[in-house]
């Protein structure tokens, strides 16, 4: 290729774009940085340069543009969102359109910036690398201290569980700031009364949902999504008012109904051979459990009640808010407490 004869305009800024700009500086091949936000990143912004590109014969490269206005010759559109989010992330792209390698932190980039977290993951990722890929890429993204603050001040109160979905309402700007904070999760609702964005397991559905021709008149002009099937998808800020954001939240909130059940099946047991023996040797349950242990097919599942392991794991999370519901005065028939000998014990199906 002539790199001599080509430019890039650049898109949004993140850690990825930057890992672009530097590359192509370090490279000296001809770009345009006009310093875009992610959501203001359109073609339409490069008029000069495209009209310049285009008296001189160049060939013009915008990386995660959207495409605002009609598509000049000799564009070329380098993108991994919406339609296009079956290709390589827009770093691998372009490192493989100028033939140059990728080192350990364009990798890592590329992953983070393509499957987010658990992309990094895959690649084998230590826990100091995606930390410091995460605390770069938001402030690539703008993340301000203030930002970092608000997410802390915004998560002191306690996202809403509604079955295995997270919703937050959350006075950043920045949701990046959130998520990094929530990570793992399985599905994640962010919002506030300009915008949300939905994270995880089922993102594909409902981007589905919303794109339909009679959901939200419009809306294919301001969703955007990325990740693939289970990454991210989420409307552009100010496109819409704070009702019709709220109605786009509950209608998200609906999509994944879910029921508690529990289950009693009441039995009696009694210890082999121990007949001639007093009644609480005949049920002792800890010789009970021995036996279940041995026999390989029951786990026995504790509940720790101390507040460092129920605010850091979901499912005790939700089982402390379970224990603030009922009276305190049935909890020894209904939990399997750590550290207690008890006359119940818990194992899941």
């Amino acid at each position: 290729m002539d790199t001599g004869n080509i430019i890039f305009l650049l898109g949004g800024h993140d850690l990825e774009m930057l890992t672009i700009r530097d590359m192509l500086k370090r490279e000296g091949i001809a770009y345009a940085d006009h310093d875009l936000s992610w959501n203001g990143a359109r073609l339409s912004s490069y008029n000069n340069e495209i009209i310049m590109a285009q008296s001189k014969g160049m060939d013009f490269y915008g990386i995660e543009l959207r495409e605002d206005v009609p598509i000049p010759q000799r564009y070329h559109a380098i993108d991994h969102h919406n339609e296009h989010s079956d290709r390589p992330s827009s770093l691998e792209q372009v490192m493989d359109l100028l033939c140059l390698p990728m080192n350990r932190h364009h990798v890592l980039v590329a992953a983070n910036d393509k499957a987010y977290i658990p992309g990094m993951i895959q690649t084998g990722a230590t826990k100091e690398e995606i930390a410091e890929i995460r605390q770069a890429d938001r402030a690539a993204q703008g993340v301000t201290d203030e930002d970092e603050r608000q997410a802390e001040s915004d998560l002191q109160k306690a996202p809403v569980i509604i079955g295995d979905l997270m919703v937050v309402r959350s006075a950043c700007k920045h949701f990046s700031a959130i998520c990094d904070r929530l990570f793992p999760y399985k599905r994640l609702l962010i919002h506030n009364a300009h915008e949300w964005t939905f994270y995880g397991v089922g993102a594909e559905w409902v981007y589905r949902s919303f794109s339909l021709p009679a959901a939200w008149d419009g809306i294919n002009d301001h969703l955007y999504r990325g990740g693939g099937a289970d990454g991210y998808v989420g409307v552009e800020s100010g496109k819409y008012s704070e009702q019709q954001i709220t109605k786009m939240t509950e209608k998200i909130e609906e999509m994944f109904p879910y029921s508690y059940h529990v289950f009693c099946f009441p039995f009696k047991w009694q210890r082999k051979g121990t007949e001639d023996e007093m009644f609480s040797k005949q049920i002792d349950l800890g010789e009970v459990e021995k036996v279940a242990r041995k026999d390989g097919q029951w786990e026995r599942i504790q509940y720790n009640p101390s507040e460092g392991q129920v605010m850091h794991d979901q499912e005790q999370r939700e089982l402390f808010g379970e224990m603030q519901y009922y009276f305190e005065l049935v909890h020894d028939v209904l939990y399997d407490k750590l550290g207690e000998k008890r006359k119940i014990h818990y194992s899941p199906l």
